[in-house]
């Protein structure tokens, strides 16, 4: 079967993926996680870091013979990829790697499916080649159970990681290996593999760009992030949003703390979407060999690097405000939001450190905007900074009335104003502390982190957010739709912008209060203006009514009827408690025996 043919079944199996994904996260948020795994993370790494000679497990995945699991993370290691320790030793006489776990701390955790009952794995180990040296991390595909009775092969040590906060139900595994052999053909051999006589070939020169490629996998479960943290926020807000309309006893007013948060689940589903079906056009220019892959590779990372982090944390910020919309309801096990707000947390950390990730994207940026100051032209197939240039930073504030500050091309031109700015800023920042503090390289980007490099990649991938959905809106032929898209777009980027103000100020964008004052006043009044589209905007993210577990989350309401329902269906509610009689025999042993 040519390779290039089942590639392809596999994106296409991977373009229903975004449908399939937010059925499954509303069903239930595990069933959610493991079908990433499983049908993503799994296929998609032998899909582009494997060739001819991998198809047999892509057809085994495609037919059900398989479930796999992605293993990176150990016990010791997470973000810090280099420091993996689990070792695959090349045994030159019997052509198999030798897969070793040297301690505990190298021990694979935390990977979705792995504890009970994935039957393969991708695994990520150093290539130890003995004599020659270590090439580095590599991925591999490794069978690791029985598929007929899920019992590990000798060799492999398997156990469930146990009672967490969240995601009871994903299965999260740890492994370790004791000399566990697999055949040479199974290291995922795209990037780098070994010849008959022994020895490594490198496929891509650069070993930088090597390790980029190796875990350019990782980018399709940051999206999936993303997508699942839409969900998320939507689920939190159609609870809060609903009980608050049909709460008799609560006045009727403008919801100022929720109210932007909608705009937030349109503008990053609309975002999220638009970046998922680009990796899959990224991952079909791969297979054919079409384009600059390497500059679309690191746009990509940059990007998804930079979406989880800040869609993670804008998610898990708006379920709190949800909650406490809700009263004291929010905090009942019936309204399904603690289960929601402990589902959602596991997305602040896993498949990456947020503050690692948000770095990486700025290390991007700070490399593009050094090429600026050089005069070369940046590659970019996003159009994510192809608005850069020194002089933008020549503009100022010129909005005469908040309906043209609102105007959305103008937030745009502001927002491309910051991006740059904070360009210029971090970048001046981080030369200073490499020469005039005499810190080497580490040192001072962790010392430009916090107040800098986090700005700037909030702001850059905000800026993505506005320009994607933009796009989208111009393509809308309904005039009402369109004008209240551009509202809740409009709503999403002044919001956004007021934890920037200061910048405005010392940059000299702005002078005077004007600015300041629009950012605050078309917040408020976008709000209002949205106040009467506010239950169409639900009920377009709501879920069908069937899959609708909160008591809060139902169209009409019936909010105490629910309640009633539910706390009379919970076990032993009117019963005794098991240790009445203790209470009643102490009480008796304390009368006075006078």
């Amino acid at each position: 079967m040519d390779f290039r043919k089942t590639i392809t079944n596999e994106q296409n199996f991977n373009a229903s993926r975004e449908a399939r994904m937010r059925f499954s996260d509303h069903a239930g948020k595990d069933a959610g996680v493991q079908e990433e795994i499983f049908n993503s993370m799994f296929g998609s790494a032998i899909a582009s870091m494997g060739t001819e000679r991998h198809i047999k497990f892509l057809e085994e995945q495609a037919v059900g013979k398989t479930v796999g699991a992605f293993c990176l993370t150990e016990i010791a290691h997470g973000s810090n990829t280099k420091m993996v320790q689990t070792q695959a030793v090349y045994d030159k006489v019997n052509r198999e790697y030798v897969l070793k776990t040297p301690n505990f701390e190298a021990a694979k955790c935390w990977a979705a499916n792995l504890g009970k009952f994935a039957t393969h794995v991708i695994l990520y180990a150093q290539l130890i080649i003995p004599g020659e040296g270590v090439y580095g991390l590599h991925g591999f595909v490794v069978p690791i159970r029985d598929g007929r009775t899920l019992l590990p092969y000798p060799g492999i040590t398997i156990a469930e990681m146990g009672e967490k906060t969240g995601l009871q139900g994903i299965d999260n595994g740890i492994m370790m290996f004791n000399n566990y052999r697999i055949p040479k053909e199974n290291l995922l051999n795209r990037v780098g593999d070994v010849n008959d006589e022994g020895k490594y070939v490198r496929q891509i020169a650069n070993l930088r760009k090597q390790n980029t490629t190796s875990l350019g996998v990782l980018s399709n479960g940051r999206i999936g992030i993303t997508l699942t943290c839409v969900v998320n926020l939507s689920q939190s807000l159609v609870f809060a949003l609903r009980y608050l309309e049909n709460e008799p006893k609560i006045p009727t007013s403008v919801n100022y703390d929720l109210m932007p948060y909608l705009a937030v689940v349109y503008v990053s589903n609309i975002f999220a979407r638009t970046l998922f079906h680009y990796q899959l056009k990224f991952m079909t220019m791969a297979q054919k060999g079409e384009g600059d892959l390497a500059a679309m590779g690191m746009e990509m990372h940059a990007v998804s690097s930079a979406s989880k982090p800040v869609f993670s944390w804008v998610a898990r910020d708006g379920i709190q405000k949800a909650i406490e919309a809700c009263r004291s309801l929010g905090f009942h096990r019936a309204t399904e939001l603690d289960k929601l707000r402990g589902r959602h947390d596991a997305n602040c950390t896993y498949e990456g450190d947020n503050n690692v990730l948000i770095q990486q994207t700025a290390n991007w940026l700070l490399k593009l905007w050094s090429l600026m100051l050089k005069g070369q032209v940046p590659k970019c197939s996003l159009a994510a900074i192809s608005f850069l240039d020194r002089n933008i930073l020549e503009s100022k504030f010129n909005s005469t009335t908040i309906q043209e500050f609102t105007n959305v091309n103008n937030l745009q031109q502001v927002y491309r104003w910051l991006v740059a700015y904070l360009l210029k800023k971090t970048h001046d920042r981080q030369q200073r502390l490499l020469k005039g503090d005499n810190l080497g390289s580490f040192w001072a980007k962790n010392e430009n982190q916090i107040y800098h490099c986090k700005s700037l990649a909030f702001a850059f991938i905000e800026n993505c957010a506005i320009q994607t959905m933009d796009t989208k809106v111009q393509e809308v032929h309904d005039e009402r739709t369109r004008n209240v898209l551009n509202k809740l777009l409009s709503l999403y980027a002044v919001w956004n912008l007021h934890k920037y103000v200061h910048l405005f100020y010392e940059g000299r964008y702005a002078n005077g209060p004007t600015f300041g004052q629009y950012v605050e006043d078309s917040t408020l009044m976008l709000c209002k203006e949205l106040q009467s589209d506010q239950s169409a905007l639900v009920n377009v993210i709501a879920l069908p009514d069937v899959l609708e577990l909160s008591i809060l989350g139902h169209p009409e309401g019936q909010i105490y009827d629910r309640m009633e329902s539910a706390l009379l269906q919970y076990a032993c509610v009117f019963s005794e408690p098991n240790w009445g009689m203790e209470i009643s025999s102490y009480r008796s042993s304390l009368k006075s025996k006078l």
